[in-house]
């Protein structure tokens, strides 16, 4: 029997969303029977993503660790942003591992759609890959307006440290970059408010950023 590929994927997506669905509660998701439900986990098991099936009060279908890791599902608009930021990291001269970050992104983009390359192309703008200009980096440290956990999530370890502020309302982050103007676009892009410690130079490119963001708004 055929299994609509998109129904299956949807279902793994739910399950790593929220384990321990139950076989109605999928059901109703995706729109099918609890028959087909257990039809799809099968098919996930046959494609290599270890799922099974709890019985009991608190059951319901789980991953497990396996040797094959579940395939990692991401909408265009996610893909864009993950782009973006390693290629915002990349200009902004952050420790990210130049040939880990070239690695990445050429994987990406070998599997994007022509017209979700063709848009993040336009979005990343002309030398998008390359490498920081040489010099001594900036100490950079500027307080984020979120709670720790929420920046790890925007934030890579290699990108710079995180730390809490004392009060637990903000969070300081420190790196060194070669070119602020790259941490400028960096900082907008996380959507956090924020606070710059240092270097006063960063303040400037900052405004020059929300100066230039101003007049494309107002054309």
């Amino acid at each position: 029997m055929q299994h609509p590929v998109s129904r299956v994927l949807a279902m793994l997506e739910l399950l790593q969303a929220h384990p321990g669905m139950t076989g109605p509660e999928l059901a109703v998701h995706l729109r099918v029977d609890e028959r087909t439900v257990r039809r799809y986990a099968t098919r996930l098991v046959q494609m290599g993503v270890p799922v099974v099936a709890e019985r009991g009060r608190h059951g319901g279908y789980r991953l497990v660790p396996g040797h094959r890791p579940p395939p990692l599902m991401l909408t265009g608009d996610e893909i864009t942003a993950v782009v973006l930021g390693l290629i915002a990291g990349q200009r902004a001269g952050l420790p990210l591992g130049e040939a880990a970050a070239r690695s990445a992104l050429t994987k990406i983009e070998r599997l994007l759609p022509a017209g979700l390359r063709d848009r993040i192309h336009a979005a990343a703008g002309p030398g998008d890959l390359a490498p920081a200009a040489p010099g001594t980096p900036y100490r950079v440290r500027v307080v984020l307006g979120t709670s720790l956990e929420a920046a790890r999530r925007r934030i890579p370890p290699s990108a710079g440290t995180l730390a809490a502020t004392p009060d637990g309302q903000s969070v300081l982050f420190t790196t060194q970059a070669a070119r602020l103007d790259a941490v400028a676009h960096l900082l907008a892009g996380l959507g956090l408010p924020f606070r710059v410690v240092e270097p006063d130079a960063l303040r400037a490119e900052v405004r020059a950023l929300a100066d230039r963001l101003r007049a494309y708004a107002d054309r």
